[in-house]
């Protein structure tokens, strides 16, 4: 059967222009719905969405083309995603995309360049190593710090994990798991992290084998950050149990409260006792481009490894982050020699696999995205953007501070805002204010906000990532709260 030469996005004329006209359409589909709408949701509720849905042929026995496709998809689909550019959207770390990186998307979709050996991708490979060196550089890391692109914060904070147990087990315990799997100690490995750190620590502990319980949450202050003194006390603990820390995972930027745990003091416990120290910089580590705000993160440039996401405060689509080792050398640890794919005698000739250093073997282009946007955008551009986010996240936690109704739980250090409606009532009526607000939000007004609990209550959350945001804006959005809690009073 011979194949349609608009099939693919290939070298033919007919090709080409199919694409255009593709091209053009979506752009017409973009403009009356994606730019034309305010709100952050349409408001549908989980059945209404099924009943979308309720009649789809996933599989037609004849193709609709490629035109009717896309019309379908500007009917039935996109009016129902979640717009994160507008600026009703606050709920997640979740950002607008800059205009230059969601082309950027489209080129390294078209080229499809898969960043595992490098004659799947010659130039793709030699960029990204280019900008994981320019971007250590900016975040102050060591000489020799080395990377690797990596889908999110949670595969950046795994292997994170994975090399703190590797190079523990390695070094003393001259023990290898590639070869031998874990050893006997495995149960006694102890990881402490913030009782507000992201979920993905103990998660990797789950996918390691070695259990939620090897992870020790350590007390928070009443900022937020990690309890120096609790960290002290659990270290010497298990010490006693005859229990063995492997690491402390850091935060720099907690995912509700973008607490900055103190770095400084985390690494002098981790020399101390002769134990990895991670920071998990996946959401505060856009402040190393800010020249105002950058301090900090003081003490980051001391990890053992980092994890900085893009796909948050540098406004790059997901998936976007990347995960640096101050030792790139420990990559080896990694590392498993394919014939058909990373041979080790090219590796000798200057060829990088990149494979070697990823727990994944395919992966995207993503270096381009951050390469273009940087280029476009410049240093003062793109540092202004993130720093006005802090900025109205600092103005709205001191007008909330001032508002008699509503309670503020810490000053923001980053751009997330937790905080609830308070009313002298019961404990229980504040719960089902709280929580009816955020669901009236989103299905009556198309506004996203976030939601979390603080022992065991309930409480709301402004994630601002989105410069556009402003006070202003906010205040409007606090006073619709306002209204919507007096109705559900009565």
């Amino acid at each position: 059967m011979p194949v349609n030469d608009d099939i693919f996005l290939g070298d033919s004329g007919q090709s080409i222009h199919s694409f255009q006209n593709l091209l053009q359409e979506t752009g017409i589909i973009l403009e009356n719905d994606f730019l034309a709408r305010k709100a952050a949701f349409s408001g549908k509720t989980p059945q209404e969405l099924k009943e979308i849905l309720k009649h789809d042929v996933f599989l037609p026995a004849k193709g609709l083309g490629s035109l009717n496709t896309l019309r379908l998809t500007g009917q039935w689909i996109l009016p129902h995603l979640v717009n994160v550019a507008s600026t009703d959207y606050m709920a997640h770390l979740h950002c607008a995309s800059l205009t230059d990186s969601v082309i950027a998307e489209l080129l390294l979709s078209v080229y499809n360049q898969s960043m595992d050996s490098w004659d799947q991708a010659p130039m793709a490979t030699e960029l990204e190593l280019h900008v994981l060196r320019e971007m250590a550089a900016l975040a102050g890391l060591p000489t020799g710090t080395d990377g690797v692109f990596t889908s999110g914060g949670s595969q950046s904070n795994l292997m994170g994990v994975v090399l703190a147990r590797e190079d523990y087990c390695t070094r003393v315990l001259n023990h290898d798991i590639r070869k031998q799997g874990l050893p006997p100690q495995f149960s006694q490995f102890r990881i402490y992290t913030s009782e507000v750190a992201h979920f993905s620590i103990e998660k990797s502990a789950q996918l390691l084998g070695l259990g939620f319980r090897t992870v020790r949450p350590v007390p928070a202050d009443k900022q937020k950050k990690m309890s120096i003194e609790h960290l002290r006390i659990m270290i010497a603990e298990d010490l006693a149990q005859g229990n063995i820390p492997i690491a402390v995972s850091a935060t720099a930027g907690t995912t509700d409260f973008g607490s900055i745990d103190p770095l400084d003091e985390i690494r002098k416990i981790c020399d101390e006792y002769k134990i990895w120290m991670h920071t998990d910089a996946a959401y505060g580590g856009g402040l190393i481009i800010s020249d105002t705000y950058k301090n900090r993160l003081k003490g980051m440039e001391l990890s053992d490894s980092v994890t900085i996401d893009l796909h948050k405060m540098f406004m790059q689509p997901v998936s976007c982050s990347v995960f640096f080792l101050k030792d790139p050398s420990l990559f080896k640890l990694l590392e498993i020699h394919a014939d058909y794919l990373n041979r080790e005698e090219e590796e000798d000739e200057g060829y990088t696999h990149l494979v070697g250093r990823s727990l994944a073997t395919t992966r995207r282009f993503d270096a381009l995205k951050v390469w273009m946007s940087f280029k476009s955008l410049g240093k003062d551009v793109l540092s202004k953007y993130i720093e006005s986010t802090l900025e109205t996240a600092l103005a709205v936690y001191e007008y909330l501070t001032e508002a008699k109704c509503f309670e503020a739980v810490t000053r923001p250090e980053l751009s997330s805002l937790v905080f609830r409606y308070l009313t002298a009532m019961s404990e229980e009526k504040n719960e089902f204010i709280n929580i009816t607000i955020r669901k009236k939000l989103i299905h009556e007004k198309g506004i996203v906000i976030g939601q979390t609990r603080i022992n065991g209550k309930t409480f709301l959350k402004m994630t601002m990532l989105n410069p556009k945001i402003s006070f202003d804006s906010i205040k409007k959005l606090l006073t619709e709260i306002e209204v919507m809690a007096a109705e559900l009073i009565i």
